[in-house]
């Protein structure tokens, strides 16, 4: 698989799975030194990733606090590339929202591989709260 290296490099395992059924939504997360969490349904697909200990949660915020954060945002972040321009975002979303879903991944897994150990070393920092501040303010506005 496209993330297999999550587990032979890394260390990470399946923490929890959740299936759908019925047309809903799969639920998927992987921990190692922090957590990967995948939700998938029919032609959808999100990755975020959290701290060891982000709660195995639907949402990405607790409390209007944000624990998981997308892995397009994290991985330009942490790998020290500029900001998305208003339509640097549009001409990226256009780009992804064309790809298979195997494409897709693969995109995503090329990109998170060589930033892991980074993605780590952001999540695993005991007061991440002015970091965190700091990504909100790179990805978000």
């Amino acid at each position: 698989t496209h993330f297999e290296f999550l587990f032979s490099e890394f260390g990470f395992q399946q923490e929890h799975l959740q299936e759908a059924s019925a047309g809903e939504r799969c639920l998927l997360v992987l921990q190692g030194k922090f957590r990967v969490k995948f939700l998938y349904g029919k032609g959808d697909l999100e990755v975020f990733v959290g701290r060891s200990d982000a709660p195995t949660i639907w949402d990405d915020k607790v409390s209007g606090v944000r624990v998981w954060l997308p892995i397009w945002g994290i991985v330009r972040y942490v790998a020290g590339e500029p900001k998305f321009t208003s339509k640097t975002l549009r001409e990226f979303g256009k780009r992804l929202a064309t790809m298979a879903t195997d494409e897709y991944l693969a995109e995503i897994a090329n990109s998170l591989r060589p930033e892991v150990p980074k993605i780590a070393e952001f999540l695993g920092r005991a007061d991440l709260s002015e970091e965190l501040s700091r990504f909100e303010e790179y990805f978000y506005t």
